[in-house]
């Protein structure tokens, strides 16, 4: 059994902090938070290896205006910047996406970056990417498009999925099923079924002809990733179950523990804990940078550094 008093505390203080910017009154807790580590996933706070398939690379050739963008998103993931100004404003209110949560592919803006680098402009051709955080790697699928007329619905259409089976078939979660017993779910069928929080498994045929059937990346009827849900129950108390074990053995009173509580300042990058009295810290005893925190949730890091008050 997890304790999970600490964890409450840092729960409390990020979900205090996202309803400043959200209209949530109607969520719990535990659904802002689950949304909340949701969006933080999409945001790649951590370096990884971008891999590009042969469709993106032909793409991007023949689509020269849209090269610097491409250049750039792709830096800033090798460095470890992340990708958060390149979501839809949808991602930043916590909505559902309903490609990632299906099929587990992000769709990225590829604008010019606005208001000193937080956002980009919204433009018609997209990026569609899939996050592999245990390899510590991002896949560049292929371009994608905010509904042009003529083309395909890019959130439905699976030739995504026959490119990722072409490129890197292990990505997929490709079950051995009777494909011909396999219920077909229409591509009409399978936006409903997604608004309502129904999975469905995909049944594609690859470029041979062959045919797959794909499981679904797993969400719930309340459409919250279960990916997201595990690491909020289990990963994520754990690391914070660390995190006040190592403060107690390194500080002269460690009694003050108990009295304290998280605080979470997102511009800053930073959680703070400490005993609060007239709205500031008295005192303050530790602090860490949330950037190493979601590289630790997500990269699976074994250490959050941090930085404890030398008065105590």
């Amino acid at each position: 059994m997890i304790d999970r008093t600490y964890f409450n505390l840092w729960e409390n203080a990020v979900c205090d902090r996202v309803k400043e910017n959200n209209n949530l009154t109607n969520f719990s807790n535990n659904e802002i938070l689950t949304n909340y580590v949701t969006y933080i996933r999409k945001c790649v706070f951590y370096s990884v290896t971008v891999v590009e398939s042969e469709e993106i690379k032909k793409e991007i050739s023949e689509s020269p205006a849209l090269s610097t963008v491409y250049e750039e998103i792709k830096r800033r993931l090798q460095n470890g910047e992340g990708v958060a100004p390149y979501l839809s404003k949808r991602a930043k209110l916590l909505k559902p996406d309903y490609l990632f949560l299906d099929w587990n592919i992000l769709h990225l803006h590829m604008g010019n970056l606005q208001q000193g680098n937080e956002y980009s402009d919204r433009t018609e051709r997209t990026l569609h990417i899939w996050i592999q955080s245990d390899e510590k790697k991002v896949y560049f699928i292929r371009l994608g498009h905010h509904f042009i007329s003529g083309e395909k619905d890019p959130y439905v259409d699976k030739e995504e999925l026959k490119i990722i089976y072409k490129n890197w078939p292990n990505l997929l979660n490709i079950r051995e099923l009777n494909v011909e017993s396999t219920t077909k779910v229409s591509d009409e069928e399978r936006k409903k079924y997604r608004e309502l929080g129904i999975m469905a498994p995909t049944t594609f045929k690859d470029y041979n002809g062959n045919k797959h059937v794909v499981v679904p990346a797993m969400y719930s009827l309340n459409k919250i990733s279960v990916i997201d849900q595990e690491i909020v129950d289990r990963r994520i108390p754990n690391i914070i179950n660390k995190i006040i074990d190592k403060v107690k053995q390194d500080i002269t009173k460690p009694e003050l523990i108990s009295k304290g509580r998280f605080c979470y300042y997102p511009k800053e990058k930073d959680f703070c804990f400490g005993v609060i009295k007239d709205a500031k810290f008295d005192p303050y005893i530790f602090s860490f940078s949330s950037v190493d925190f979601w590289r630790a949730v997500f990269y699976q890091s074994p250490i959050v550094p941090l930085k404890i008050s030398k008065d105590l």
